[in-house]
């Protein structure tokens, strides 16, 4: 028997001042720009498995080992509650959103008819993160 693949409930816009919508296109808001900062970095690369540890030096690079641990825990179940906790693939040292759990408009940048509404995050700075625009390492 086949699994039957339903079209993403949510969607990720990042060609411009990112944006995390519903399927019936209401925004989905995020208390702090480090968990919204997450969803992006696991969306923009969905399935793709990030260590723990670099998810922590992206987002909480400065903190020490134990706060950051404890933010990206409080940051996963944000997310959680956001996407729902079966699109996440939390193990003991890895965090990856499953993909097709969220449309990520990057993931269309082949299609001629895509709707580019400005640079990529265009505007969206993450404070306290400065390795937030790195876009390499973290596999496991």
């Amino acid at each position: 028997m086949r699994a039957i693949r339903l079209p993403p409930h949510l969607h990720l816009l990042t060609l411009g001042a990112p944006l995390f919508l519903t399927g019936a296109g209401e925004q989905i808001k995020f208390r702090t720009r480090k968990h919204f900062a997450l969803l992006i970095r696991l969306a923009v690369e969905a399935g793709r498995r990030f260590t723990r540890d670099y998810l922590m030096d992206l987002l909480w690079g400065d903190a020490p080992a134990h706060l950051a641990r404890h933010s990206l825990a409080q940051a996963l179940s944000v997310l959680k509650e956001k996407v729902g906790r079966e699109h996440l693939l939390i193990q003991r040292a890895t965090v990856a959103l499953v993909e097709g759990a969220v449309d990520a408009d990057v993931a269309h940048l082949d299609v001629c008819d895509l709707q580019i509404r400005g640079a990529f995050l265009d505007g969206f700075d993450v404070p306290a993160a400065a390795g937030f625009g790195r876009t390499s390492g973290g596999r496991s």
